[in-house]
């Protein structure tokens, strides 16, 4: 008896389920679903059936393969299929996406379908991009925040052209222009102490690390395995470090260390971040808390690959946050996971530790000006600096 009202309950929550999702297929398909309930999981309804992805591979199609595949996924209970063109490093095929055989095989697949009695998609674009192509202008294409930002000394009158952030296709408009009180380490600067830059190979330049220029790159030597390719940093004297800059390109996804040492022989590992597979510029925060990592001698680990370069390196006495990239997608995944679980307080925590132990490191709210009504058409900033570091 327990059985049966359990088995009961059961059916009548999966009922109600189904009824609900019967409820918002029926105005695309006012077929019912089937009385019984046990028939309708071994027969559904085609409103209830999966869809899937069907990748067009570079033109490499054909009529008979489209009759192939629709014939195939309506004997796998497939109730539809969305044509997807990708090309992946695939040589290209007979018919080109777009073309006039391409759209001859589009119409081709679609009557298959119906034939067989399955729904067609088609996505609306080559690739990821989607609905992309040169009829899209720059200002409907996709865009991301960019911002720069400048240091002044107050009190004074700042009134210059602000300096432009990177854009591309030449597109650009203003959104907020904000000052707040420039937190302790924010300038902080590697460079200004004269660091001795080196790698795991003898007669690394990198001196165009230092540079300020994120477009000069370095290639990293790969050393004789097991060795993997190393970037050491060597202070005169020892140097405090809250966060790590790195800019270049790293092609894969991988593991890189951060590693410190006192006499420049023995190290050891005080962090872990991932690259994504590729790298503009990242920041990670080093020790997980507020307090700065001391050090003479620094080195970035990296993965064993050939292709690595770097354009720009920092170690700053400034706070970050972690996995900023990702947060903001300017990275789609992976970006920045800095260390493992039981590192101590996390990034997203670290501003609230700081503003209450280590006071000037982050910036009150309050604090915050917002300046965008100062901004002239062309550019111009006007305003009254207070007295102090702004940024």
């Amino acid at each position: 008896m327990f059985y049966r009202m359990i088995k009961m309950t059961l059916g009548l929550i999966v009922s109600v389920l189904l009824c609900a999702r019967h409820s918002l297929a029926a105005e695309n398909n006012p077929k019912p679903v089937a009385g019984d309930l046990e028939q309708g999981f071994l027969n559904p309804p085609d409103s209830a059936k999966p869809q899937t992805w069907w990748h067009w591979m570079n033109g490499n199609i054909s009529k008979e393969g489209i009759t192939a595949d629709l014939e195939a996924m309506k004997k796998a209970g497939l109730g539809g299929a969305h044509i997807f063109n990708v090309s992946q490093g695939i040589p290209p095929g007979p018919v080109k996406c777009t073309s006039p055989e391409w759209f001859d095989m589009v119409n081709y697949a679609v009557k298959e379908a119906n034939r067989i009695g399955i729904e067609i998609g088609l996505h609306n674009g080559a690739g990821w991009s989607s609905s992309g192509g040169p009829w899209i202008t720059p200002e409907q294409g996709m865009q991301v925040v960019v911002t720069s930002e400048q240091t002044v000394h107050g009190p004074t009158h700042f009134s210059s052209v602000f300096p432009k952030p990177k854009v591309n296709l030449n597109y650009y408009r203003d959104i907020a222009v904000l000052a707040f009180p420039s937190p302790n380490g924010e300038a902080s600067c590697m460079r200004e102490r004269g660091p001795k830059l080196s790698a795991a190979t003898p007669g690394f330049d990198g001196t165009k690390l230092l540079d300020g220029n994120p477009e000069t790159r370095v290639p990293l030597p790969l050393p004789p395995s097991p060795q993997k390719p190393f970037l050491q940093i060597e202070f005169a004297e020892p140097y405090p470090a809250r966060s790590l800059m790195l800019a270049g390109n790293i092609p894969v996804y991988a593991s890189c260390e951060v590693q410190v040492s006192e006499d420049g022989r023995t190290f050891k590992t005080i962090d872990n971040f991932i690259v994504s597979g590729r790298l503009t510029e990242m920041r990670v925060g080093l020790g997980g808390g507020v307090e700065p990592v001391i050090s003479r001698y620094y080195r970035i680990v990296f993965p064993c690959h050939p292709g690595i370069q770097l354009a720009e390196i920092n170690l700053s006495d400034r706070l970050c946050v972690e996995n900023f990239e990702p947060k903001v997608a300017y990275l789609r995944q992976g970006g920045i996971y800095a260390g493992p679980e039981d590192r101590g307080v996390r990034a997203d925590s670290v501003a609230d530790r700081a503003g209450l132990t280590v006071p000037g490191f982050v910036v009150p709210r309050e604090k915050v000006v917002d300046l965008t009504s100062r901004l002239t058409p062309d550019g111009r900033l006007d305003w009254e600096v207070p007295a102090g570091q702004w940024t």
